[in-house]
């Protein structure tokens, strides 16, 4: 066993959505361990909402056929609960649409090409050849705040297994054949089915690994209040520094200014924002927000 001293920070940002795995076994002491680890996630008033079925062998592969056996005849299942938005709007529409022809890409498959994603679909009730498929089930009494204590477990579990040189990839796939699931586990009608998960070694030779989704940075999701920049800046500065203007209404719409000087700026965080606006001849609203960055 991998001596457990991955950095928090590496930990996470090591992970990925893997989706092609090699077949090397998982130690059922590594499973035991990881769950161990994940089971030390909060929950409110400590009630641990979470179910799992850990399926290393021939029970995965029996889920395994039964759900491809059904998708291969055109049944596509039915969610009992709604994952995405219906319809899509921005920005996260064009964020979905990024990752996924991203992913395509990767996998040289053209935008036409339906049947090839659609088989590239299908590898998700494979677990992506990974030797161990997870089930995550909760039940459904519980509201939606035993949901978000359910989510922090999935990363706990998900992180815990990269101390382990273990990947990952959650897979809310599943979801749609809970019927087939319960059936095949024995679950209970008491359980609602949460999401899937594969677990095991990335094959990093595949190309579907190769993909790297992005992230946008704090200065698009977060509000610093009542805080000024990083270090106080004197008007006439030298310092170069960056000003970004983010449309709110699509995180991907950016426009980056590199500076020079401060000449004329407010050092007040409205002001700033208002007179920098003005300053670079950027639109002004609700809509827009001004961040600014100072180069190490």
């Amino acid at each position: 066993m991998h001596e457990e001293r991955r950095s928090v920070s590496e930990a996470i940002t090591s992970r990925r959505a893997t989706r092609a795995f090699l077949p090397d076994p998982v130690p059922r002491a590594t499973l035991k361990r990881i769950l161990e680890i994940a089971a030390r996630t909060p929950s409110a008033s400590n009630i641990q909402p979470w179910h799992v079925d850990v399926l290393p062998g021939a029970t995965r592969d029996r889920l395994v056929s039964a759900i491809t056996t059904r998708f291969d005849a055109g049944d596509f299942g039915e969610e009992e609960y709604q994952y995405y938005p219906d319809p899509w709007f921005e920005p996260y529409l064009s964020l979905r649409r990024e990752t996924g022809w991203g992913l395509y890409g990767a996998l040289g498959i053209a935008r036409h090409e339906k049947e090839r994603m659609r088989a590239q679909h299908r590898r998700n009730f494979l677990f992506f050849d990974a030797p161990v498929g997870l089930i995550f089930s909760i039940d459904r009494e519980l509201p939606v705040g035993s949901w978000l204590d359910f989510g922090m477990f999935l990363q706990s579990l998900m992180i815990a297994a990269r101390a382990f040189d273990l990947d990952t990839c959650p897979q809310q796939a599943f979801a749609a054949y809970h019927e087939v699931i319960r059936e095949v586990l024995g679950l209970s009608d008491a359980r609602k089915v949460i999401c899937g998960m594969a677990l095991g070694k990335a094959d990093v030779s595949n190309p579907a690994n190769t993909f790297r989704t992005g992230r946008i940075s704090p200065e698009q999701f977060a509000n610093f209040h009542d805080c000024t920049t990083r270090r106080r800046l004197k008007t006439g500065s030298l310092e170069p520094f960056i000003l970004i203007f983010t449309d709110l209404r699509c995180a991907a719409h950016r426009h980056v200014v590199v500076c020079r000087k401060l000449d004329g700026l407010p050092q007040d965080g409205m002001g700033f924002a208002i007179r920098a606006r003005d300053i670079f001849e950027q639109p002004s609203g609700p809509e827009l927000r001004v961040g600014l960055e100072l180069f190490a």
